[in-house]
C-alpha cells in the first residue's frame, strides 16, 4: 500500500476538526477555554479552507488540480490537509503567527515521549434521547470523576439539548477537552470547573431525514474525550505533522528520517538500524519471475502504515520477467518522488534508480523453489496485461486491513489502552462525504454499498441500511472484500469499471494468476491481504544470499538491495496459505499476534 490508509485519514479528520475550528477561534476564547458550539463545514467551506486556510487569504500553496483522476486527486487533498493542519496549528501554539513558533528538532524526544498521533480521541459513549450517558470514574487520566450527559429536545424540528454535568474534579487548575460528534455534525468543547455545560445540537438541512434521524435516535451524540487539553492536542497535530514532511520532497531528510525511525521503535516495535554499504545491486540473473520487493520509505506514509498493519513494510511490488527484460510491477501512486501512477511495470535497472532517488529501503525475497514449480508466469502477466493503468487502489485500502471489530484499529503506547476505533472512523467518515464528497466515494461508499448490495448512498444512508439488514454494529468493514468487484475508476486515465488494488492486493492477485496458490486460489481473496500477508507466506523463501549481501548486511536473512537503514521482513516465508485466509485477522499492535489460521 502506497497511500494513508483509512485510519490515517481518520486521524487527520480529527486533526482537521481541532486545528481549523481552533484557528478559527482563537480569538473568541482563551486556547484554554474552547468552547465552539456545534459546527459543520460544507464543501464550499472545506475546499476555501484547503486553499485559503483560516482566513481565506493565505494562497502558501499551489492549488489543487480537479481534473486529474480520483486517486489523484485523494492524494493532492491528503497532502494539502497535512501542510494546511501544520500551519494552523503553528499558528495557534504561535499565538497567531506560525513564526513565532519553533518546533523542537527530533533530537529533543526524549526515550519515554510519546508525542505522536495523542490526537486520538477516547470514545466514552452515545448520548441518545431516551439514555443519559455516564462515565469518568474508571478513567484515571480525566480532570472530572463524574460526568453525566443528557440529549432533550427543544421543542423545535429536529433540535436538541445537549448538556453535560460535571463533578468531583481532581485537581483546581486541570480540564477535559472533548470531540462531540454525529454523522452531521461536531463540537468541541473544555471543561474546566464543575457545573453545567448546554450545547443546542440541531440536524443540518438535507439532513432530516430518515437515516439522520435514526443516527441520532439510536447512536446518538458521540463523546470523544481527547488525552490532552487543547494545546497539547495541537502540538501532538505537530509532532505527527513533522512525520510527514518528506513526503512530498525528493529525497527523505535526515530530520523525517529520524523522527519516523523514533516513532516506528515505539509505536511499532521496528528498528532499523544505518546501514554502511547502502547500495547492492542484484544483477537480474539472480531474480526470478515472482520475487518480491519491500519498500519502507520513512515519509511518514509508509511508517503509519506499517504501525496499523503489523508489517515492515509500507510498500509491495513483484519482479516479471517480460519478453527477456526484468521489469517491477506495482500499483502505487504518482507524486514528488514517482513519477507514473496506478498499476504499472518499470524496468528493473530505472526502477532501482527512481528507488534510490526516492529515499526507498529496499529488500529482495525470492520465491520459494517449490513455488516456482507452479508459479506459470506467463499466464501471471496475461492477467497483468488486463490491469496494466488501472488507477491505484484507493477503495479497498480499508479492506485487507479491517478484518475484526476491534483488533485491528492501532493504538497508543506505553499501555496501548487509548486506540482508534470504528465509532470514530464512522462519523469521521459521515462529515467526510459532506467535506469532500469525491474522497469519501473513493475510501468507502462505492465499497459499503458493494457489501450492502445497493448503490448511491452516501455514508448516513448506508449505516442505517446496514442496521436494517441487521448487520451488527462495527461489521460493515469487516465484510470479505471479493475479488470479483469492480470499481468506478480510470485506466490510463479514461474512466472504466475495474479492479480497485493497493500495491499488496497486486502482488497477491499476480501471484493468483500465475497459480501460486494451487487449488486454494478460488478460495483466496487477495482484497483481504495486507503487505505481511503477502511476505510472510511461505511462497517467499530466505535461501543462501550472494557474498556481497552478506558482507552487506550480516545479520539480514535476505538481500537488501537499497537503503540507508536496515529492513528487516518480520515472519517472511512462515506462514502457509489456504481457502479464506486473512479474512479475520487481527492486527493490534504491540505484539500484532493472529491466530494461525485466521
Amino acid at each position: 500500500m502506497r497511500s494513508l490508509l483509512a485510519s490515517s485519514l481518520c486521524v487527520l479528520a480529527v486533526c482537521l476538526v481541532v486545528s481549523s475550528v481552533g484557528a478559527f477561534i482563537f480569538d473568541k476564547w482563551s486556547p484554554n477555554e474552547i468552547s465552539t458550539g456545534q459546527f459543520r463545514f460544507t464543501h464550499d467551506q472545506m475546499m476555501s479552507w484547503l486553499d485559503g486556510g483560516a482566513t481565506g487569504k493565505d494562497d502558501t500553496f499551489d492549488p489543487i488540480d480537479w481534473t486529474v483522476s480520483k486517486g489523484e486527486i485523494f492524494s493532492q487533498v491528503r497532502m494539502r490537509v497535512i501542510k494546511r493542519l501544520e500551519l494552523e496549528a503553528r499558528t495557534i501554539l504561535g499565538g497567531g503567527d506560525p513564526a513565532n513558533y519553533e518546533h523542537p528538532p527530533a533530537a529533543s524526544v526524549g526515550a519515554s515521549d510519546y508525542p505522536y498521533y495523542s490526537f486520538i480521541p477516547m470514545y466514552k459513549g452515545g448520548v441518545v434521547p431516551s439514555q443519559p450517558l455516564v462515565w469518568g470514574e474508571n478513567d484515571p487520566k480525566a480532570c472530572f470523576g463524574i460526568n453525566t450527559a443528557t440529549l432533550v429536545p427543544s421543542g423545535k424540528p429536529n433540535s436538541w439539548n445537549l448538556t453535560i454535568i460535571s463533578g468531583q474534579q481532581r485537581a483546581l487548575f486541570c480540564s477535559d477537552f472533548y470531540l462531540l460528534a454525529t454523522v452531521d455534525g461536531a463540537a468541541l468543547q473544555t471543561i474546566s470547573f464543575e457545573g453545567t455545560v448546554t450545547i443546542p445540537w440541531v440536524l443540518a438541512a438535507g439532513a432530516d431525514g430518515e437515516a439522520h434521524q435514526w443516527d441520532i435516535n439510536n447512536k446518538g451524540i458521540r463523546v470523544f474525550k481527547f488525552i490532552g487539553d487543547f494545546l497539547s492536542t495541537v502540538s501532538s497535530l505537530i509532532d505527527t505533522a513533522a512525520l510527514f514532511q518528506s513526503e512530498g520532497t525528493l529525497p527523505v531528510s535526515d530530520e523525517t528520517a529520524a523522527r519516523n525511525l523514533d516513532f516506528l521503535a515505539k509505536y511499532a516495535g521496528i528498528t532499523m538500524p544505518n546501514r554502511t554499504t547502502q547500495e547492492v545491486i542484484l544483477d537480474e540473473s539472480q531474480i526470478n519471475s515472482g520475487d518480491f520487493l519491500g519498500v519502507m520509505r520513512l515519509d511518514g506514509m509508509d511508517p503509519m502504515m506499517a504501525w496499523a498493519m503489523g508489517s515492515t513494510t509500507g510498500h509491495t511490488t513483484v519482479a516479471m520477467w517480460i519478453d527477456s527484460e526484468l521489469y517491477i510491477c506495482e500499483s502505487t501512486t504518482n507524486g514528488t518522488y514517482w513519477p507514473t501512477n496506478g498499476v504499472q511495470k518499470t524496468p528493473y535497472r530505472t526502477w532501482l534508480a527512481q528507488a534510490k532517488a526516492a529515499g526507498y529501503n529496499v529488500v529482495h525475497a525470492p520465491m520459494s523453489a517449490e513455488a516456482r514449480k507452479t508459479f506459470n508466469a506467463s499466464a501471471a502477466l496475461e492477467w497483468f496485461s488486463t490491469v496494466e493503468g488501472l488507477d491505484y487502489g484507493f477503495h479497498n485500502l480499508l479492506f485487507g486491513w479491517i478484518d475484526t471489530v476491534g483488533g485491528n484499529y492501532p493504538c497508543l503506547p506505553p499501555d496501548w489502552s487509548v486506540c482508534l476505533g470504528w465509532d470514530a472512523v464512522e462519523v469521521l467518515f459521515g462529515l467526510m462525504d459532506a467535506w469532500v464528497p469525491v474522497v469519501g466515494d473513493l475510501l468507502f461508499n462505492e465499497a459499503f454499498n458493494h457489501r450492502l448490495n445497493t448503490t448511491g448512498l452516501k455514508a448516513a444512508d448506508l449505516y442505517h441500511q446496514a442496521a436494517l439488514a441487521g448487520v451488527p454494529y462495527g461489521t460493515l468493514p469487516t465484510i470479505v472484500e471479493d475479488d470479483s468487484f469492480t470499481y468506478n475508476t480510470t485506466r490510463n486515465g479514461v474512466v472504466t469499471q475495474g479492479r480497485s488494488m493497493v500495491c499488496c492486493v497486486l502482488v497477491c492477485s499476480m501471484w493468483k494468476a500465475g497459480g501460486a496458490f494451487g487449488d486454494a486460489g478460488s478460495e483466496i481473496q487477495c482484497g483481504e491481504q495486507t503487505n505481511a500477508d503477502v511476505y510472510q507466506l511461505n511462497i517467499l523463501d530466505a535461501p543462501a544470499r550472494p557474498a556481497e549481501c552478506v558482507a552487506a548486511d550480516p545479520t539480514n536473512p535476505l538481500c537488501q538491495v537499497e537503503g540507508h537503514y536496515a529492513l528487516v521482513l518480520k515472519g517472511e516465508g512462515t506462514r502457509k496459505f489456504f481457502p479464506h485466509m486473512g479474512e479475520t485477522c487481527p492486527s493490534r499492535p504491540p505484539k500484532y499476534e493472529k491466530p494461525i489460521d485466521c
